[in-house]
C-alpha cells in the first residue's frame, strides 16, 4: 500500500474518530489515494504534479490507510 501523503491544518472528522476532513488527490482505476490537503489548491497543485487521471475531491480520510469518502461529486 501506497504513503498517502498529509498536508497541515487538516481538521478532525467530528462524525468519525480517526479520520480527517480535506481534500483528496485520487486516482479511480486502479484506486491509489495519494494524498489529502487542507485546501483545493494545495490538492490541485499535487494533482498536477500526477498527471492526467488524477482528480480532486472532497471528503473524509481515516489516518493511516487508503480510506477516502467523498462527498458529492
Amino acid at each position: 500500500m501506497a504513503d498517502v501523503k498529509t498536508g497541515k491544518n487538516l481538521k478532525k472528522d467530528p462524525e468519525s474518530e480517526g479520520w480527517v476532513l480535506g481534500w483528496g488527490v485520487l486516482q479511480d482505476s486502479p484506486w491509489l489515494l495519494v494524498g489529502v490537503y487542507a485546501t483545493a489548491a494545495e490538492a490541485a497543485a499535487e494533482a498536477k504534479k500526477h498527471g492526467n487521471g488524477f482528480r480532486v475531491l472532497e471528503g473524509s480520510y481515516e489516518l493511516g490507510t487508503q480510506n477516502f469518502i467523498f462527498f458529492g461529486e
